[in-house]
């Protein structure tokens, strides 16, 4: 709609699903077969076979400190999104979010569960990676035409290793979400007007909590919940 429009992304990134989305619109694959992806990214998480599918929970507090006090916690547990410096959602064993929740809490630090099928973003998940990788293996791939920033690392999809990018497209969902490195790489790649795709305005605000130190950049959303 947006491109209808006139408006063309130099730069593109997604968050978590949303990285297919961003595929779409750096060329790599089309609409049509970006639904095929998805689907089988839910059918291959669905069939994920364990005793506990784990759970997330958001947390709000400095992310650093956040991360490093996970393992005292103990139990396995994971950053599974790096939202911002401020707020980081964590996944894990089902046992170890419930006493991270707590164990944050006290702390002062806001805690709560995420309603969620599977703990997104963690090795409870890996499994999936391989049947969703059988399936991108077969789909019909193009080098991105405009950079992608990838969410495992923050940093820009390969643009001459196709065996690098249908790996990457696997593994995302198993890995966590650098989000906050992701913003900072579109930022030094010379981007300053960033606009959120999508109904809401969640990553518009993490955006600019992320890029608060800089002058020169717009935070957007075209749908804001409400100016519409």
């Amino acid at each position: 709609l947006l491109d209808k429009h006139g408006v063309k992304p130099d730069i593109v990134m997604g968050h978590s699903l949303g990285e297919w989305a961003a595929a779409v619109g750096a060329g790599m694959v089309t609409f049509p077969e970006a639904l095929v992806a998805v689907s089988a990214r839910a059918r291959a998480m669905a069939s994920v076979s364990i005793g506990d599918k784990g759970k997330m929970a958001s947390v709000a507090g400095p992310t650093d400190e956040i991360v490093s006090r996970l393992p005292e916690i103990g139990g396995y547990l994971t950053p599974a999104n790096i939202n911002s410096r401020k707020q980081t959602v964590i996944a894990g064993a089902s046992d170890a979010v419930d006493r991270a929740v707590d164990y944050f809490n006290k702390l002062g630090m806001t805690a709560q569960l995420i309603p969620v099928s599977h703990a997104f973003h963690s090795k409870v998940v890996a499994p999936a990676s391989d049947a969703l990788y059988r399936t991108i293996c077969e789909m019909q791939i193009a080098f991105p035409r405009i950079p992608l920033v990838g969410n495992i690392d923050g940093d820009l999809y390969p643009t001459h290793d196709m065996d690098a990018i249908r790996r990457r497209l696997a593994d995302q969902m198993a890995s966590s979400v650098q989000f906050v490195k992701g913003v900072e790489t579109c930022y030094r790649e010379g981007a300053r007007i960033f606009v959120e795709v999508g109904p809401k305005r969640a990553l518009m605000a993490l955006a600019e909590r992320i890029l608060e130190d800089k002058d020169d950049v717009i935070c957007f959303s075209p749908n804001h919940p409400k100016r519409g």
